[in-house]
């Protein structure tokens, strides 16, 4: 099945529910669907791999994965009166960020100007804001293209210029729930039976979802 949109709006709640759909939607906790989605990764695969994280000279804050299965959070942490990101690797799991297992990049809020995630190779997963959301003031491009990719991102995330979300032609997982996009997102997901699934979530300039071919869901 190949999905394609093109939803142009004013400011507001993109919603998954229809009428006279024959099949319900799912309402599930992000935290439930994010246990789901790691269990279900562990039955196949061992986190173990090594992720870069680095903030550039431009504010970009910059996660590179390798050719390993990665599993990778992004969360807002406060500290007193200070506001961080911080990229770790998901509990239970041993990809090692910088090197460590364990380890964790942290970075002030207020200088990330934008987010770039290419976790490379390997069946990957990326979980941003399943506690608590961050504020990102530029774009965000998560690319997981040569892998199985799991992406969710929750919890009131802001973004406040544009989201691309790419994954290549495996059965991938896209999961959006409470999520803010000042401008335009694009959802690519290419060949492979891939479940995208948007909730209680906001685009100002609309939203572009291609599943290419195959047989996808969207809800």
């Amino acid at each position: 099945m190949k999905a394609l949109w093109k939803h142009l709006m004013s400011f507001g709640t993109w919603s998954n529910s229809r009428k006279n759909r024959s099949q319900a939607p799912r309402h599930m906790p992000a935290r439930r669907n994010t246990r789901l989605a790691v269990d279900r990764l562990e039955e196949r695969m061992l986190f173990a791999g090594n992720v870069l994280a680095s903030l550039d000279a431009a504010g970009v804050l910059n996660i590179d994965g390798d050719n390993s299965a990665n599993c990778v959070e992004i969360e807002h942490v406060k500290q007193g009166s200070k506001k961080y990101i911080e990229v770790s690797g998901c509990p239970a799991s041993n990809t090692q960020i910088n090197g460590q297992v364990g380890g964790s990049f942290l970075v002030l809020q207020k200088k990330v100007k934008g987010l770039y995630v290419d976790l490379d190779g390997g069946n990957n997963y990326l979980a941003i804001g399943i506690q608590s959301g961050p504020t990102i003031k530029g774009d965000v491009h998560l690319q997981m293209n040569k892998g199985e990719a799991h992406i969710e991102i929750g919890s009131n995330t802001v973004i406040k210029k544009q989201l691309t979300i790419l994954t290549g032609g495996w059965d991938d997982q896209v999961m959006l729930n409470s999520v803010t996009v000042q401008e335009f997102m694009h959802v690519q997901t290419d060949a492979g039976d891939d479940d995208v699934q948007i909730e209680s979530s906001q685009f100002a300039n609309g939203l572009g979802i291609n599943t290419g071919k195959d047989d996808d869901k969207v809800t």
